[in-house]
């Protein structure tokens, strides 16, 4: 039940993923002020001082915002997505390349799926005969 719900939310910071960015900039921005008005309260700071004083001890923004992105899964997506988009401009660069690439795992594949399919055939599957283990080699 766990997976699902987990699952559920993941899809749905994917999909909605403008509203999570926002919402955790809002939370942040709400904890800064906060911290601010705190400031003002007890120190008599200005606005601006506050909120400069508030920022340094609070820290990287940006950091607060990546941890929060890994823990909902979003930084692996957001890698992947990177790596995929730098490969293909990679590719798109050294058409050479690119194609001694795909023949390679075409042929490597291929090779692959034939001999698997040797091995099943006469190793690993039986012989569609009422009792296998009851024939005998005549010489």
């Amino acid at each position: 039940m766990a997976l699902w719900a987990r699952l559920r939310s993941f899809w749905h910071n994917v999909l909605h993923r403008s509203d999570v960015e926002r919402n955790m900039s809002d939370e942040l921005q709400f904890h800064l002020e906060r911290r601010a008005e705190d400031l003002i309260g007890r120190g008599g700071l200005s606005r601006a001082e506050a909120m400069r004083i508030a920022r340094l001890e609070f820290g990287s923004v940006e950091k607060y915002k990546e941890e929060a992105r890994q823990s909902l899964g979003l930084r692996l997506l957001d890698e992947s997505r990177g790596d995929l988009r730098y490969a293909f401009r990679t590719f798109g660069r050294s058409k050479g390349f690119t194609a001694a690439a795909i023949a390679t795992l075409a042929l490597g594949i291929g090779a692959n799926t034939a001999v698997f399919s040797v091995i099943d055939a006469l190793l690993l599957r039986k012989l569609p005969v009422k009792n296998p283990e009851e024939l005998v080699v005549f010489d």
